[in-house]
């Protein structure tokens, strides 16, 4: 690809694009009259204006109205940048300004149990005698029997994510050139199926004619899913009409929606949990499209683990005149799970137990089965969380800070310690690949021969663990014995929601074991399709991995900052491809998680990380569990430190001062 753009710099386009500097009407568009040769386009000079994502019409341009700032509204095209830069400045935009209140889109609900009957509360039974008068007009007295409501004691919590920006605004660049017939693009967009169909939907081109070139990420996940691919779509619609190459440069802007979550907890008086209800909340901008498989994310981690006789949750998607929401690693899993173990330490508290106590307690073999997530075994939690409270010294640390700061509130510090477990997702749902039909299938064929053919690229690493799975039970010796077979025009995703990284290296034994079985009867080549309906798995997701997080923090009076001072996370994982990466993976996942919510770090923090194998074909992808934990540890450790239970993040210097004069 580089050597095309080279051999085409001096006849190539470069394009610049206008954006609406907030939500409003447009009434008319006037490009200025220019010697500068330049192409203009806009929602009425191209060829379809409009593609679909899950469902959810989206607009490439702007049309009558831009629903947000930052909208597409117009493309400005010229021999350099400068030039094309020049002719944006002068083009004017007849516009009114939108004043659009925030409106809930949809809401999702997930519930177990009669909530209302527990909302009502516990049942007294009383006899009472009452007087009444018989049909011969005599009083008599008679007892009858009384039911009273007792309402439970209850604990709430408020988890709230403040609405966020990216932090670095870097530029990245988007080609296309049109040669032979064929249409080549590049550009930073890990969903190559996406990008190729929005591209034909926009030129007319057969998908079979692209050849799609990835660049590297700028964003290391999918901030740039959509706008990426829709610059690709402009630029290769003028790359094909004017058989010129055509490049594209803009800042990349990502933000996420504030999330909050509003938690309710029953509890009765002799300490037991009897039911939850959960208002969850997530501002998603003006395009919604993925809110369906939002919320099976949001459901898989939303549960405790803790028993209830009745749950009740509610996600409400609210729809706003802002940037589409940027899905910064988490797809909804990890906000969830950091809002249910927020809350999880706001009931040990209320209750007067320390973390550890509370699981030892309360926690069972098995957490409730749901559609979402499987029966897990509740032991790996308990081992990790014993393991990382012995290493931090968290008990002793938790009861001294409790004590120091409710007695000795003038010193001129305080400090807390924060507590997180829970578990790691890896892929989207199995009613998600259902529905964009990921295909998986093995072929036997005469040479004695192992064929595994897959609908996304996975990496190289994953790829030579599943051939050590297939000649192990294969009996081969080669490595040219199992070929794989990868298809360009699928789509990876994000590296932590792609599908099969966790939960394909059980579905390929299965499938190779029926492949044994049918080489004794069967003559080759023949194949077996592994099943998107998830037979083997009938949840939505399958665990990739069980963690635990401690975190220590310092809050001095001089800076009014949160600093930590001590990081210990455990995690119990599957197959490890190469820990040193995973190991280096996870400290950055914590750091910058961290770092986005708020936090500073002492200049001796010290960081402290292990891994244990256990016994399981998945393959580990721990992320999702990490971020979650880090921000639910870090909350939980605030929480004590400033003596306050609702804490919104990220959090400023101003938050805390302001919390501390309140406490």
């Amino acid at each position: 690809m580089q050597e095309k753009l080279n051999l085409s710099r001096l006849n190539m386009l470069y394009g610049r694009i206008i954006e609406a500097p907030e939500a409003m009407k447009i009434k008319g568009i006037e490009y200025p009259d220019s010697d500068i040769p330049s192409i203009t386009l806009d929602a009425g000079s191209i060829r379809n204006n409009r593609f679909d994502i899950n469902g959810t019409e989206i607009s490439l341009f702007a049309e009558d109205e831009a629903l947000f700032k930052g909208q597409f509204i117009a493309a400005v095209f010229s021999s350099d940048y400068e030039n094309a830069e020049l002719i944006a400045r002068d083009v004017k935009i007849d516009s009114e300004k939108i004043n659009r209140a925030n409106e809930t889109d949809d809401l999702m609900s997930l519930s177990f149990g009669d909530i209302e009957t527990v909302r009502n509360g516990r049942a007294e039974k009383t006899e009472k005698t009452v007087k009444e008068t018989d049909e011969e007009g005599n009083e008599i007295e008679k007892v009858v029997e009384d039911v009273e409501y007792v309402p439970y004691k209850s604990v709430s919590s408020v988890f709230l994510l403040k609405e966020a920006e990216s932090p670095v605004k870097l530029w990245y660049t988007v080609n296309a050139v049109y040669e032979n017939g064929i249409l080549y693009v590049s550009a930073p967009n890990q969903y190559p199926g996406f990008l190729k169909r929005l591209v034909c939907s926009l030129t007319g081109i057969e998908e079979e004619k692209i050849v799609f070139y990835q660049k590297d990420y700028y964003a290391p996940f999918d901030e740039y899913l959509f706008e990426s691919a829709m610059l690709a779509a402009i630029a290769s619609a003028l790359a094909i009409e004017k058989k010129q190459a055509v490049e594209i440069r803009k800042q990349a802007y990502s933000r996420r929606g504030e999330i909050r979550s509003e938690r309710l907890t029953y509890i009765a008086d002799d300490g037991k949990l009897i039911g939850e209800e959960v208002t969850y909340t997530v501002e998603m901008g003006a395009y919604l499209p993925l809110k369906s498989e939002y919320f099976r994310h949001v459901a898989a981690a939303i549960v405790p683990s803790y028993p209830l006789s009745a749950f009740k949750a509610d996600v409400r998607f609210i729809k706003s005149a802002k940037y589409p929401y940027s899905f910064f690693l988490s797809l909804g899993f990890s906000e969830a799970l950091a809002s249910t173990e927020y809350h999880e330490a706001r009931i040990s508290d209320y209750l007067n137990l320390s973390p550890m106590a509370f699981k030892a307690y309360y926690y069972k073999d098995k957490r409730r089965f749901t559609d979402y997530i499987p029966a897990l075994d509740l032991a790996e939690i308990k081992k990790l969380t014993q393991k990382t409270m012995l290493k931090s010294s968290f008990e002793r640390k938790w009861a001294s800070h409790q004590l120091k700061n409710k007695d000795y509130a003038l010193l001129g510090f305080s400090r807390g310690n924060g507590f997180a477990s829970g578990y790691s997702i890896s892929g989207f749902s199995t009613s998600f690949a259902k529905e964009h039909e990921y295909t998986s299938k093995i072929t036997y064929n005469a040479k004695d021969q192992i064929i595994v053919t897959i609908s996304e690229a996975a990496n190289e690493k994953s790829m030579n663990l599943w051939r050590q799975i297939i000649k192990k039970e294969m009996g081969y010796e080669k490595d040219e014995s199992v070929i794989f077979i990868k298809s360009s025009t699928s789509d990876s995703g994000p590296r932590i929601l792609s599908r099969y990284v966790s939960n394909f290296s059980k579905q390929l034994l299965i499938g190779i074991r029926k492949i044994k079985e049918l080489r004794s009867t069967e003559n080759p080549p023949f194949s077996i399709v592994l099943s998107l309906e998830n037979k083997f798995f009938p949840c939505e997701f399958d665990e990739g991995g069980f963690a635990s997080m401690a975190i220590s923090v310092r809050i001095d009076e001089t800076d009014y900052q949160s600093m930590i001072e001590e990081i210990y996370a455990d995690y119990s994982l599957g197959y490890v491809l190469d820990e040193n990466l995973l190991l280096s993976a996870v400290k950055e996942e914590i750091l910058s998680t961290l770092t986005e919510i708020g936090a500073r770090f002492t200049p001796d923090m010290r960081v402290s990380i292990s891994f244990t194998r256990k016994d399981s074909e998945s393959i580990a992808s721990p992320m999702q569990v990490t971020r979650a934990l880090a921000i639910a540890a870090f909350l939980n450790a605030t929480s004590q430190a400033l003596k306050e239970k609702n804490i919104a993040l990220p959090l400023s210097d101003e938050d805390v001062l302001r919390l501390r004069r309140m406490n």
